[in-house]
């Protein structure tokens, strides 16, 4: 009867870990090729991003995989990819992704502004901060790292002079009407420090880049985390992550 015992807990242990093997997710690596081929990976990531603007993302994802099959240290095919699952709402793996690609990239901001995203989307704002002053010292008075890291000081202090900067700067390179509107309102508004600080730049404003992100993948407005200040509704929302070609 023991032995019977015994047997039965063991098949249920294995059913029981089955059931699990099916109903959690795990990420999918991909199988990394010995001898890569920089330039097969390039031709992947280009097809993949052509599907991502059609809105197939079965096929984006097949082709950014299959870039990283051909050379898995390829930066742009892992920030596509990430951003791919960021679009999905996969955040753990659009970080996994985005991290891997500023590894390898760690000239390019494009990694760390959407990582930026990521955390704060899912409520870690000080990781957020983080990541976009990175991206903004990798990408010095680009219109969409500095607005990012205008919101994410704005709901961490209102009243700080760095919140105070950022928006001022924010007004002066942008072109976006709602950004712009939305920085001067916050200013106009009291709440931001009367402190004057001058608006230091890295870089001359003609270094912006000439041609913004795409904007046509949106990013689904998502509620912020709990404890964290509530947006306005007036508050420009979270851009797209930047694809990247190379």
């Amino acid at each position: 009867m023991r032995d019977k015992i015994f047997l039965l807990l063991i098949i249920l242990t294995a059913v029981g870990c089955a059931a699990d093997s099916v109903t959690t997710p795990k990420y999918e690596t991909v199988t990394v090729n010995p001898r890569r081929d920089p330039e097969a990976a390039a031709k992947h990531n280009q097809h993949g991003l052509e599907a991502l603007a059609k809105g197939k993302l079965d096929k984006a994802e097949k082709h950014f995989k299959e870039s990283l099959i051909k050379d898995v240290d390829f930066g742009p095919a892992h920030n596509n990819l990430g951003r791919l699952y960021f679009d999905q709402g996969k955040n753990y793996l659009a970080a996994w992704e985005f991290e891997y690609a500023a590894k390898v990239m760690p000239q390019r901001g494009e990694p760390y502004n959407n990582l930026g995203l990521v955390m704060e989307r899912v409520g870690k704002l000080e990781q957020a901060v983080d990541a976009y002053e990175m991206a903004n010292i990798l990408c010095p008075n680009h219109p969409e790292v500095v607005g990012n890291l205008a919101r994410v000081h704005w709901c961490q202090d209102k009243s700080a002079l760095r919140t105070r900067d950022l928006l001022e700067q924010l007004i002066f390179i942008d072109t976006r009407p709602d950004w712009v509107s939305w920085a001067k309102e916050q200013i106009a508004c009291g709440k931001i420090s009367n402190e004057t600080l001058p608006v230091s730049f890295i870089s001359d404003p003609s270094t912006i880049p000439s041609n913004p992100p795409p904007t046509s993948i949106p990013v689904p407005v998502l509620p912020p985390a709990p404890n964290i200040p509530r947006y306005p509704s007036s508050i420009p929302t979270l851009a797209p992550p930047s694809p990247l070609t190379l």
